[in-house]
């Protein structure tokens, strides 16, 4: 049998690396094919094409990569009929994938989406393309199994797999000595994903990190990924590559973008603030076609806007709201608590998830 998997943006890796560890230890014969970034994805397969050129975000910054979108279509089109895969799994990044499921459906190939488009937040107009050309979905929260079926397409919910994604293999204070933390506020900034928001988010985290270091004996690092662009020394902050759950799990505040990050941390039992800093044309476009009260996935699943999330943040609200947290004012731990209960932590949930892929 051959699978072809498809990932065209970070967090989507996150989710690859989990499938083709599961695949390669349960059903080692299969020939696994994979578009993702060559500098974050590991295991048995024959990696097709890198897909570090392929990251969109926004609705302008979309229009803008569309002619090297359009190139990247038509070559993996073509290479999709060269090696006939039995199924092919696109993972998330629906601006890519929707347009090519409609050019490669066939009745031999099975489409299994994986982390299918949140049609529930925006664009329900979508849901007639995956009626039409997907097989099933494997979706990521409970609620929108009940969504998706009430739109008459098959949706399945096993669990979370950043239930299982999530883990340190150190204690805290294993962790505390390998980076030399003591008594200090630990501050963790996490950018983003794309170079085109790295460089906004981490100067305004910068600004928030500069007045809180006038409170606080602060003890700050920069969570990067392979391959991205990190320019200046920013202030001396060491950029960290690697194990990022570890210093999550012993920080005090994480500054972040929105994204799947927020879960990540949230399931970490840390509490966060998130930003974004969408273009002129994107916030326009996006209160017409944004159907979710909250943007950060955790507060979406609680359904109330528990961690704080800003778009276009002011500097000084950021500040003192991070200041609060370091003064131990707010509590989420109950919150947080909640928030696993929802996602229901079921067992062996990647055996589950790679059977739902396999069966009809």
């Amino acid at each position: 049998m051959k699978i072809l998997l498809l990932s065209g943006e970070p967090s989507g890796d996150l989710y690859l690396n989990y499938l083709i560890e599961n695949f390669n230890k349960l059903y080692p014969d299969i020939q696994l094919y994979v578009i993702g970034n060559k500098e974050n994805i590991k295991g048995n397969f024959q990696l097709l094409f890198d897909s570090k050129n392929f990251p969109v975000v926004g609705f302008y910054e979309g229009i803008k990569k569309s002619f090297s979108l359009f190139y990247h279509l038509k070559e993996i089109e073509r290479k999709i009929k060269e090696i006939k895969p039995d199924i092919f799994i696109p993972i998330s990044f629906p601006g890519f994938n929707l347009p090519l499921i409609k050019r490669i459906k066939n009745e031999k190939l099975k489409i299994v989406y994986f982390a299918p488009p949140q049609i529930w937040a925006w664009g329900k107009f979508r849901y007639k393309i995956l009626k039409k050309y997907v097989d099933k979905m494997i979706c990521l929260f409970p609620f929108e199994k009940e969504f998706y079926k009430k739109l008459k397409l098959k949706a399945i919910y096993v669990g979370n797999p950043l239930l299982e994604i999530i883990k340190t293999n150190l204690t805290k204070e294993e962790i505390k000595e390998k980076y030399n933390i003591k008594d200090e506020k630990v501050l963790i900034l996490m950018p983003g994903s794309r170079n085109e928001i790295i460089k906004k988010n981490l100067l305004f985290f910068l600004k928030v990190y500069d007045k809180l270091n006038k409170d606080f004996k602060i003890k700050a690092f920069i969570l990067a990924l392979k391959g991205l662009n990190y320019k200046d020394n920013f202030l001396d902050l060491p950029l960290i590559y690697e194990n990022h759950y570890e210093l999550i799990s012993v920080s005090d505040l994480v500054l972040t973008c929105l994204g799947t990050a927020t879960l990540e941390i949230a399931l970490l039992d840390k509490p966060f603030i998130s930003i974004y800093f969408p273009s002129f044309f994107t916030l326009l476009i996006g209160k017409f076609l944004i159907k979710t009260k909250y943007f950060s996935l955790p507060n979406i699943l609680l359904k109330e806007k528990i961690f704080l999330e800003f778009i276009n943040p002011k500097l000084e609200i950021v500040y003192q709201k991070a200041k609060e947290i370091l003064d131990n004012r707010l509590n989420y731990q109950p919150c947080l608590s909640r928030l696993k209960k929802i996602l229901n932590n079921k067992k062996e949930i990647a055996k589950n998830i790679i059977v739902k892929i396999l069966t009809n």
